[in-house]
């Protein structure tokens, strides 16, 4: 897997060389992605816009022992979002952007890193106020982000992980939502990324393993600021069968033509919470209980399936992490919760027949009724959109909090 290899290390610059003048020239519009377009496992050409630089007020949190302990404001900047490049080839649905976070009044860059985007999924949004139309893009993030000296070196700011002499950088995953007014023809976002408590984020095993550095600490940026309240406790949390929509894989050993058309949602899958704890200090019973440990299991309708609860289920247990809401209507993303979700998985992949235990990571948003969410077709969707992202290494390796490839994707609403 030499090309493969090259590419992770020479994709972020390439992309920034080869495309940087072609991004702002696009005009965006309102369509489907295309991935329903063929039989799944079969190639296809998505359809994804270019997306320009964005800039945004955001929020800064520091959980410990699962309880806020910081949330103060940040300014972020990010964007464009580049393809990927493999030499002058594009690599298919994969992209890089630029993200820094920065103070908002003495404007000090505090962190700075290159994301790399996985493409997941768009629907539309209807509402809430009449003739409202939006298209949203959504596609899983991941990487390092690098402090600068103007970020104070306490803990419940600066995780202790990103002093070390080693790594100098700290492991951030999430998700980023672009969404498009198809009658403004304007552009807003929505995004989170997280460092989590050492249980992940250096568990022994991973490749940035160490014995103690915030194991009772996460750290989360979101955005937008306005009207976002953390809620580690209280919150919605998904629970139900899942009704829409598809899963999917990146077919890497065609690099650059990794994408393959998407498979629909089988009947029967099913997120289940067990019990409310909390998994940075697991052994408490006194702190907010921010995480479910939930049961999750479905599969597609070519073959392929995922479950929590078929043995082994370790060494990550899988649970939804709440986070809070944003609370305003009429702007995106209007109101809604906002919930990080991951842990081991057993997959098998439909296209290849092979079953693996992966490592996935992803979010959960839920809309409190406010807007319509439809697919292309007209058909309305749930409001819980939940959505996972392998974490995989150069060879298809699960790897665990350091930046990684994506093979696997399952979009699912509840």
């Amino acid at each position: 897997m030499r090309t493969l290899g090259s590419w992770i290390l020479r994709s972020t610059v390439a992309a920034l060389v080869v495309t940087g003048g072609l991004v702002g020239r696009a005009t965006a519009q309102c369509f489907p992605d295309n991935f329903d377009s063929a039989p799944c496992c079969t190639p296809v050409t998505p359809n994804i816009p270019a997306i320009p630089f964005m800039q945004q007020n955001g929020r800064f949190i520091c959980y410990r022992n699962c309880a806020v302990q910081v949330n103060g404001q940040v300014c972020t900047i990010y964007g464009p979002v580049l393809p990927a490049m493999m030499g002058a080839n594009i690599v298919c649905n994969v992209y890089t952007m630029r993200f820094q976070v920065k103070s908002c009044g003495a404007n000090q860059v505090l962190w700075s890193g290159n994301m790399r985007l996985h493409y997941s999924r768009n629907w539309q949004e209807i509402g809430p106020a009449p003739g409202v139309v939006r298209t949203v893009w959504r596609f899983m993030m991941n990487g390092d982000l690098v402090p600068t000296p103007a970020l104070p070196n306490i803990p419940n700011v600066k995780p202790p992980c990103s002093n070390n002499n080693v790594f100098g950088r700290a492991y951030f995953a999430g998700y980023i939502d672009f969404a498009y007014d198809c009658n403004t023809n304007t552009w807003s976002s929505a995004y989170a990324l997280q460092h989590e408590c050492d249980f992940a984020s250096h568990a022994a095993g991973t490749p940035r393993a160490l014995a103690s550095s915030h194991a009772t600490r996460s750290y989360v940026f979101v955005g937008p600021a306005a009207g976002f309240v953390p809620a580690p406790t209280g919150g919605p949390i998904g629970s139900g069968g899942l009704a829409f929509d598809a899963v999917r894989r990146n077919n890497w050993p065609t690099l650059p033509n990794i994408c393959l058309a998407e498979e629909g949602l089988g009947a029967g899958g099913i997120l289940q919470p067990v019990r409310r704890y909390c998994e940075c200090v697991p052994s408490s019973t006194t702190v907010p209980q921010q995480f479910n440990e939930s049961v999750l299991n479905g599969g597609g309708l070519c073959g392929t399936t995922f479950n929590t609860l078929a043995p082994p289920i370790g060494p990550f247990p899988f649970a939804q992490k709440s986070i809070g809401a944003w609370t305003i209507a009429g702007t995106f993303p209007e109101q809604r919760a906002l919930l990080f979700v991951g842990g081991t998985v057993l997959h098998n992949d439909g296209c290849t027949s092979t079953p693996t235990t992966q490592y996935f990571e992803g979010v959960e948003t839920i809309d409190n009724g406010a807007v319509t969410p439809i697919s292309f077709t007209g058909i309305a969707y749930p409001p819980n959109f939940l959505d996972l992202a392998s974490s995989n290494g150069v060879g298809g390796a699960t790897v665990v909090g350091i930046p990684h490839v994506t093979w696997y994707l399952l979009n699912l609403n509840l």
